[in-house]
């Protein structure tokens, strides 16, 4: 049980003159504007994911689950019932078209690591398309609060950090991009990765060729938009089957 002391009963003062009413308030602006020269200080020397994380605490970068689509559309155009049903088929429409993408560059990537296991079709090239992949296992270190850490990160999904990612996003979102308009990447950079990739599963038979001379075709939907969010999951469910995984197996062992 929690010990009271007894205090002695406080005087009040004769005249509400004696009363010093600035005092509180004084030391509340002091308290306030201390606060917040040491946040401005504070702030100047985060970097940019630090400052994301501190936005977080007050301005989310993430939307809450809040009802159905059909109701919050209804909602916010409850004037226009007759683009009500648009916007529900357009929505619905993007998200079935990158869940379908997705799950066939999950397919793609499936039965290309499949076809290396058979003796004899590992070429070099593969080395560079698996790094972007998959980052290379490094050995655990000694320090498991390290190791919890870094995996914590690579968990985390980029899409709303408003970076492009690591090179493994990259890849992925270079390729769903190909998956969805058929157009190939810029040869530069990741692209070039992605266009040997594409050139690799055409010659294993696992993806059909394309014509390169055509001319770059218009989608409903503009492809960096509808695959950003399954890129970012994508290259986080990889990590966490192949490089998780083989610690997993490794400890199994």
């Amino acid at each position: 049980m929690k010990q009271y002391k007894w205090k002695p009963w406080t005087k009040p003062p004769e005249s509400p003159v004696d009363l010093d009413t600035g005092t509180k308030s004084k030391s509340k602006a002091t308290e306030t504007e201390s606060s917040l020269s040491t946040a401005t200080t504070v702030v100047a020397d985060m970097d940019k994911r630090q400052l994301v994380r501190a936005l977080c605490w007050e301005h989310p970068t993430v939307t809450l689950d809040i009802g159905t689509l059909s109701a919050n559309v209804n909602e916010v155009l409850k004037d226009e019932p007759a683009l009500q049903q648009e916007v529900l088929d357009c929505i619905r429409k993007a998200v079935r078209l990158a869940a379908e993408i997705k799950r066939s560059c999950q397919r793609l990537i499936g039965l290309y690591l499949e076809r290396l296991t058979v003796p004899g079709v590992l070429q070099p090239s593969d080395t560079d398309v698996l790094d972007h992949i998959c980052p290379r296992i490094a050995p655990k270190t000694t320090d498991p609060a390290a190791d919890r850490t870094d995996n914590d990160e690579e968990d985390k999904d980029a899409s709303d950090l408003g970076g492009n990612g690591d090179k493994q996003e990259q890849f992925l979102a270079a390729l769903l991009r190909y998956l969805y308009s058929g157009n190939y990447p810029k040869r530069q950079g990741v692209g070039n990765v992605v266009n040997t990739f594409i050139i690799r599963l055409e010659d294993l038979m696992l993806l059909n060729k394309g014509d390169r001379s055509a001319i770059r075709t218009t989608m409903a939907y503009k492809p960096s938009d509808l695959v950003r969010s399954v890129a970012s999951q994508l290259s986080v469910e990889l990590k966490r089957i192949y490089r998780k995984g083989s610690y997993e197996l490794h400890e199994k062992v």
